[in-house]
């Protein structure tokens, strides 16, 4: 874990940053294209927040790449949670990320946070998502520390990808996916019935959750089932099997997508739903940031989705849970 960042260091890099105007994603001028949407929307949780360091070999193959495209990577990490963690900050929301070993990237996370977006209270915290026992005491803590809770994003870089199964010893791939799916679950366990608490002030669903999982072929266990069991084990039913039905206080939804070698892209694959961006195709190359945004969209858009098709707003393809 890395030490503390204080308000005067906080203070010291939003004057740093402040003729840039937007902390580090100066550099990504287009997730920013529409104004800040004004107001206080309470508190996301982003689970894998902090990509790790990107291999050398990786950061190579980025030869191409704009510089500062590059720097990021080596400074900041890649991934789709950190993009959202950025645009969740941008839009109002209160961030707490999480992050397994990156402490660098992490700590430069929260101070784009607090310091570049003025999120005083986002955090960047360790977690373990494969020990269990430590996500519900976390979560536990979380919710003190944080009550309004009202946005979970659950994006672990510990994923076993289709190209990478030759690779990977069984014990380990099993061991993984079991993890992600009862860390998930345990923390629906907590989370969900104190957000509840605070559904009346919400004005629409108490909790949305969202999970980014990637595309194994290996029967990877569905996100989907994990919330439904883990809102069994909360006493709520929340949704109904393999149907498009929600309650209105908490929604659930899961995004499978296939990190690209590069950590750039993503690789969307129509055969399996949803589709980021409705024009996208079999193999077509998404940037990171574009799923950020659509994921955001689900995040702060219209509290009901029919059926599996096309939402207007945020341009993704549901998957019915």
């Amino acid at each position: 874990m890395f030490e503390p960042i204080g308000d005067d260091e906080v203070t010291e890099f939003a004057q740093q940053r402040g003729a840039q105007r937007m902390a580090e994603c100066v550099r990504y001028p287009e997730l920013f294209d529409v104004s800040a949407m004004p107001g206080e929307h309470g508190t996301a949780l982003i689970i894998g927040a902090a990509a790790k360091r990107l291999p050398d070999a990786v950061l190579a193959s980025l030869g191409g790449a704009e510089p500062d495209e590059t720097e990021l990577a080596d400074e900041y990490g890649f991934g789709i949670g950190r993009m959202a963690a950025l645009l969740m900050g941008r839009c109002g929301w209160d961030v707490v990320g999480t992050y397994a070993s990156s402490a660098g990237p992490a700590r430069q996370l929260e101070l784009a946070l607090r310091g570049g977006l003025g999120r005083a209270e986002s955090r960047m915290l360790p977690l373990d998502v494969t020990d269990v026992a430590s996500v519900g005491e976390f979560a536990n803590r979380l919710m003190d520390t944080h009550p309004r809770v009202r946005a979970i994003v659950y994006a672990p870089s510990a994923q076993v990808r289709k190209d990478r199964l030759d690779e990977v010893a069984l014990d380990d791939m099993e061991y993984c996916m079991r993890g992600n799916y009862y860390a998930l679950a345990e923390l629906m366990r907590v989370v969900a019935p104190r957000a509840l608490e605070g559904r009346a002030e919400t004005g629409g669903p108490a909790l949305k959750v969202v999970y980014i999982g990637s595309i194994s072929g290996a029967g990877t266990p569905s996100p989907g089932r994990a919330a439904y069991c883990a809102s069994k084990a909360a006493g709520m039913e929340y949704v109904t099997n393999l149907s498009a039905e929600y309650a209105p206080d908490i929604m659930a939804f899961s995004y499978n997508v296939s990190i690209a070698d590069t950590a750039a892209t993503v690789n969307v694959r129509e055969k399996y739903a949803p589709i980021m961006r409705a024009e996208s195709h079999y193999r077509a190359m998404v940037p990171s940031y574009e799923v950020a945004r659509g994921l955001v969209s689900v995040l702060q858009g219209p509290a009901i989705y029919h059926g599996a098709g096309i939402d207007a707003t945020a341009g993704w393809r549901r998957q019915a849970l």
